[in-house]
């Protein structure tokens, strides 16, 4: 039986002169019999924050696909998870924050390159790409560790590092690109929309 679908909007643009005040907006809504794996993106309220967390503390998730794409008027990543054996099915815990370089990989402290003018850190605690549970070690994310779609306003996207279930990815973002974050079950994603700026 599919739940209740939470939605989390939030706005964030990053300027070029600082950051303002943070304007967020929260939804609850009952979904259809089926949830659409790329929903319509929200509207999103003019306004400024430097970050925003969710999810849920105390799963072990495997993500399973990374995706971008480009839709008219938005950019999408999408983070795609599975459960751990003896997990609940649930969006790890997650935090979003605009960062600026120089940016380094994690564990190894090696120098990392990300193209862009404004970047987003994205970083979930419960998660990894690698599962433990048998005799030796499986990957459950094989796709891309950096992408470079050059979308009008996700330009880059890189692993920066999958240690001890801490899951961190780098996004590259064009100036004064905004974002909405939507959380999904069935089965358990992140998604985050990035709409192109207006000219």
């Amino acid at each position: 039986m599919i739940g209740w679908v939470r939605i989390i909007l939030v706005a964030v643009c990053i300027g070029l002169l600082g950051l303002s005040a943070c304007q967020t907006t929260t939804q609850t809504v009952t979904p259809e019999a089926t949830v659409s794996a790329t929903p319509a993106s929200p509207s999103i309220p003019a306004g400024s924050c430097v970050g925003v967390s969710g999810g849920t503390d105390g799963v072990l998730m495997y993500v399973t696909d990374v995706r971008v794409g480009t839709h008219p008027g938005y950019d999408r990543i999408t983070f795609e998870f599975t459960p751990a054996e003896g997990s609940p099915a649930a969006l790890p815990r997650y935090e979003l924050s605009p960062v600026q370089p120089p940016f380094t990989y994690d564990p190894s402290d090696m120098p990392m390159e990300v193209e862009g003018e404004t970047f987003l850190h994205v970083l979930f605690h419960g998660a990894t790409g690698v599962k433990m549970e048998g005799d030796s070690p499986e990957q459950t994310y094989t796709g891309p560790r950096e992408m470079k779609p050059d979308h009008p306003s996700l330009v880059e996207a890189e692993l920066q590092g999958d240690f001890e279930a801490t899951l961190a990815w780098m996004l590259g973002l064009s100036v004064g690109t905004c974002w909405a974050v939507v959380e999904l079950d069935d089965p358990t994603r992140l998604v985050i929309d990035f709409p192109h700026r207006s000219e």
